[in-house]
This record gives C-alpha cells, structure tokens and sequence, in this order.
C-alpha cells in the first residue's frame, strides 16, 4: 500500500482513483462501482464484479476526540434501479446492512497486470434513512462502534469463569474448549478427570501409592461400570466419570446404565470453568503436579460466572 500512497500523491495522478462499494444484504453480497463512466459498465477486482452505479460516500471525517461522524451514502435509484440490483428490496429493509467501502486505482483493477493493491477497507452499517425522492436515496451510516442499542463487545466479559461448553468443540463444534472427549492428556494415553471443583478422580486400579489430598478427603475413587451402580459411588462410563445418586432405600444400588436423562446419575467429570480447570488438565503432570512449562489453549477467560 506503500505505493499506492505515493501514486496519490503525485501532482500528476496517471491512474484515476477507483471507489467500490460493497453491501451485505440477506446472506449475499452486492458489488457496485461509483465510477459510472467506464467502458464497459462493470470494473472486475480482486476477483468480484463491481456493477457501475450513481453512488457516493460523503462526509468521511476521521477524529480521535468527540462523537464519531456519520457519513451519507447517496445512491440514484431512478425507476427503482438500485432497488432491483439488490433483489427489489424496499430501501426501509436496509437499515442495519453492512456496507464495505474499498479504493484503489484503475491500473490494480483485475486484469490490469499489477496485482491487488488498495487502500484499508471502511465498514459501515445503515443506521437510517436521510432523504429519499424519486431520484435519491440517502442512508445515514455509522461505524460499528455507534449503532443504536449496540454494546460491544457483544460477548459480555464479567467475572472470572470460562463460556464455553467443556469440550464443545469436540461433542458439537460449540465454541473453542479443546479438551478431548475421552479426556486423555494431549500426547499420552493418561485420562484424567476432575470435579467442578478440581477435585481429582482417580482409578480404584490407578498406580499411584499415595493418592493425591489429605488421607484420602482430597479425592475421588472411580471403578469401571460394569452394569451395577451403589448410589454415592463414581463409575467409567462412555469414556467420562459418572456419579450415582440413586433414591432408593434399599438396596440403594441401580441396573441404569449411566446417561444424561437418567434421574440416577450425574456426569461427576466437570469443568469448574477457571483458569485452575484448564491448569490441572491441559498441564496434568501427576496430580500434585502441573507441568507449568506447557502453554494453555487460547481460552474463554474472562467469560461470565453464568455459564459456571
């Protein structure tokens, strides 16, 4: 872009300047080019067809104090023209359409043998219709930092606990915890697993001789389901660690296999959503341990203790 700034600002520019509009409208993008006196009536770059159209941006300002500006984007629609361009679409229906401004010069347009060069990007959204006649339509934009009933940032950041689903992007490609379903430490075939509260669950067969908390308070004791559960007891199951919590008096024990829609059982094996969570897991060395040297995944944190 270096170059392109130097051209620009030559007395004599050789190349005429190139303004090109973008607007993403119900799932589909629409190419217009300001510059209607070409031949023919449509410029091709970077790899779109821009179709010539009357339009204009004005009132661009750029300022590091008070209220950002709100340009206008005017567009000629005589017999509806832009209208039917965009699928004859009601000009009302726009507000709130993200609308991407690009520059450049002639000799970067598509087969002009330069390659790809332009000016950074302005987006905007339509925030209103200005004016509209028989000739014009005006919208009043605004950057995406000043929409009406807009916070940003959308995700709201408060608290100390993660968002997302423990190990979503596994069970259903829901948001960004890499944890593996089976729960085995990346590049071993050690499982872990841990309660809400980072409370280790080990295996009745594990080999360590002295297991991790304080005689025993400190931890929980698994064995692998093997069709009959005792309710206060932790079972394997499904590659994950489920809790009994049977009702019944007696014998107090239950034939249900373990699931989610059973009533007589609770996944024990959760993510207490703090940074300590991903810790005793993504640095699982033993479980007085953590190998601190291993980086975490890009997390969720700050996220809101709603999804805790």
């Amino acid at each position: 872009m270096t170059e392109l700034v130097k051209l620009v600002q030559q007395h004599d520019v050789t190349s005429p300047l190139i303004e090109l509009f973008e607007i993403d409208f119900n799932g589909g993008l629409y190419y217009f080019s300001g510059s209607v006196d070409t031949s023919p009536d449509t410029i091709a770059f970077d790899g779109n067809t821009y179709y010539a159209m009357p339009i204009e941006l004005t009132g661009v300002e750029v300022s590091s104090t008070g209220a950002s500006n709100r340009p206008t984007l005017t567009i000629a629609n005589v017999l509806n023209t832009f209208s039917a361009a965009i699928g004859n679409v009601k000009n009302d229906n726009l507000v709130g359409v993200k609308v991407t401004k690009r520059t450049t010069l002639y000799k970067y347009l598509d087969g002009q043998g330069n390659g790809t060069v332009e000016f950074p990007k302005k987006i905007y959204y339509i925030d209103r219709i200005d004016s509209e006649d028989k000739l014009f339509v005006s919208f009043e934009l605004a950057s995406p930092y000043d929409l009406s009933n807009i916070t940003l940032p959308t995700r709201i950041l408060a608290g100390k606990y993660c968002s997302w689903p423990y190990q979503g992007l596994e069970l259903n490609n829901s948001g960004g915890c890499t944890w593996p379903t089976d729960s085995q430490v990346p590049g071993t075939s050690t499982a872990v697993y841990f309660t809400k509260d980072d409370i280790p669950i080990i295996s009745d067969t594990s080999p360590h001789t002295t297991p991790p908390g304080d005689a025993g308070t400190d931890y929980y004791v698994y064995s692998t389901w093997s069709g009959s559960g005792t309710a206060g007891n932790y079972y394997l199951y499904s590659d994950t660690v489920w809790k009994c919590i049977t009702k019944n008096v007696s014998p107090n024990t239950t034939n249900t296999t373990p699931s989610f829609s059973s009533r007589e059982w609770q996944r024990a094996d959760v993510c207490g959503k703090k940074l300590s969570s991903c810790k005793c897991r993504f640095q699982f060395d033993d479980y007085d341990n953590k190998k601190t040297n291993k980086p975490l995944p890009f997390g969720a944190f700050p996220g809101s203790n709603k999804f805790r």
